[in-house]
This record gives structure tokens, sequence and C-alpha cells, in this order.
């Protein structure tokens, strides 16, 4: 099994870089990924203070030229930040991949939670009709993130929102456990229904970084969203809150792409999205990630 999966990364490299010299960044720093994660050390940066956990996000991100679907792309990734590991779900394990019957050709995409904007990637390569609006939270990811997506943000098919997805609007906290797709929601900051001040390393009442907030119905309000064809949302946990309150926001949406951390949490977004109209099932990623489209007569 293990020889099997190095076989296939190995061969998913050879197809998917457009150069000799990507080919073998990509296999060393996997490499460099894989000890780092043996070694202990990604532990040791999640117990130790949110500054020194920032640290790891904003390490150089190092550019890779790959050809996916004939569409050729320079990518940014970070080696010990999880980048890379994210690179792999999406592009050889395809996570978000999804059936013809049921997502044909989006031209309205949001993707909550972009963190570097791989999801991003592969949608504007998949769905290259689709406007797609990338919603990140997290300044250092957001640096990486613009980086990936600056020839679509440039032609306007990318818009790019600086916040969290959240049940209401304002400021909250940020924080991580080491990796920089694992930052999430933990509480409201001090300051909450204000703004960060622009540039400033704001802290807030629970020790992390306090940044903007937005709710889906003022995300579909601000940009005039009709109708979602496609919505992603891999927030961290805080995806629960969303389904609390009012879910009006889901009337706009076609199909959503959710990643539920909880069991709380997928019985009560089942729920929700159920009495909504939505088909519920398990795709991809383990029993964590869902699919939901709206039944139709």
């Amino acid at each position: 099994m293990r020889f099997q999966q190095i076989y296939d990364k190995l061969i998913f490299c050879i197809r998917v870089t457009a150069g000799p010299g990507t080919f073998v960044r990509l296999l060393v720093n996997s490499k460099r990924l894989d000890r780092y994660q043996r070694s202990g050390k990604a532990g040791e940066v999640a117990r130790r203070s949110t500054a020194t956990r920032e640290a790891v996000t904003i390490e150089r991100a190092v550019a890779y030229a790959i050809r996916y679907l004939s569409r050729d792309w320079t990518l940014y990734l970070r080696t010990y930040a999880g980048d890379i590991r994210i690179f792999y779900e999406i592009f050889l394990e395809r996570i978000y991949r999804l059936p013809v019957s049921v997502v044909k050709d989006p031209l309205v995409i949001v993707d909550a939670g972009a963190n570097i904007g791989m999801a991003g990637v592969y949608l504007s390569i998949v769905h290259p009709r689709a406007r797609i609006y990338c919603i990140e939270p997290e300044a250092g990811n957001v640096e990486v993130l613009r980086k990936n997506m600056a020839g679509p943000v440039k032609e306007g098919s990318v818009v790019l929102v600086e916040a969290a997805l959240h049940d209401r609007d304002g400021v909250v906290n940020l924080s991580g456990d080491g990796w920089a797709y694992n930052y999430t929601v933990r509480e409201l900051a001090d300051d909450a229904g204000g703004e960060p001040p622009a540039g400033k390393d704001t802290r807030g009442s629970g020790g992390g970084r306090s940044v903007r907030a937005i709710t889906p119905s003022t995300l579909i309000a601000k940009f005039g969203l009709e109708r979602i064809d496609l919505m992603k949302i891999d927030i961290e946990g805080a995806e629960e809150g969303l389904f609390r309150g009012d879910t009006a926001w889901l009337d706009h949406v076609e199909v959503l792409l959710i990643e539920i951390h909880t069991g709380e949490g997928k019985k009560l977004i089942r729920e929700r999205l159920e009495e909504k109209g939505f088909a519920v099932g398990v795709t991809g990623k383990g029993d964590s990630l869902f699919l939901a489209s709206k039944k139709r007569n």
C-alpha cells in the first residue's frame, strides 16, 4: 500500500510538472515536509505562542511550474506550512472533483476558506467560464493566494475577499494549530462590529489575530450574487455557526461542498440543508466532506 502511494505520487509529479526544475523541487520539498511531520517539529510549533506559529505561515513560498488539463500555471507553495499536502489532496486525490450531473458548468463559485488558492486554481482550470470569489482571513495565506491568483484577479475572473465567513459581521479572533490551513475563528474579538486597523497585527481577547468577518448574506448582497452555482466551505469548525441562525442565504446556493468537523455539526447542518430542499451525501475526504445539491422535480 505504501509503495503504491509512493509510485502514484511519483507518476503524478512527472505528469503535472512543466519542467525538470519543478519536478526536482516538488520531490525534494515533499520529502522535506514528510521529514518535518515525522520529526514532531510540527507538534512543537502547535504548542508555541501565536506569534511563533505565524512565523511558519509566512515562510517564503517556492514557485512551481505546473501543467494540469493542458493549462499552465505557476503555483507558490510553502514547504513547512502544509501547502504541499493540500496541493496533493486537490490535484492528485482530486477531492473536489464533482459529478457532471451535479455541477456541469458553474458560472459563479464561492470558495470560503480559500487558504492559498489551491481549490480556486483547480476550479478555475476545470471550470474556466466561472467567476470565483475567494474568501480567506489569514494574512499570510492571503499573501500567497494573491500570487497564485494574480492572473485571474487581473482578468476579473477571480475576486479576493480578505475576511472570515462567519455567522455575524464584525471582527473575530483567528487562531491556528501550526498548519497554515487550520486557522479558525475561536471567539468574537473585544471590538466586534468594527474594522481591524489597516496594516496592524491586532489581537483580540482569545490571543489570536483580529480579522474582519462577514456573513454569507452580506457577501451575497455586496457582490449581487443572486445565484451561486457552487459554494465550497472549509472554515475549520466555524461552519456550525453559519447554520444555527438565519439560513436564508442558502436560497441563493445551488450546490454546496462543505467540510464539517464535528458530529454535532454534521447532524445540524444536514437538517438545515434538507429543510432548504438539498439532497446531502458524503463525498471524497473521509466522512467529513459533504456534497449537497438542490433537489429537482
